[in-house]
């Protein structure tokens, strides 16, 4: 019984993680990208 809990925490873990991979892969991951470049826009730009 024991085990059995230790691999649904397992499961449940291991999909949490892949939706947070997933998340980033999405708006954070393009936000990562554009910021930097926003910013070096905006420091040619003045």
């Amino acid at each position: 019984m024991p085990r059995q809990q230790s691999n649904d925490r397992e499961s449940q873990s291991t999909s949490a993680w892949n939706g947070l991979r997933e998340y980033f892969n999405g708006p954070i991951y393009l936000l990562i990208i554009k910021i930097p470049i926003l910013l070096i826009g905006a420091i040619i730009y003045m």
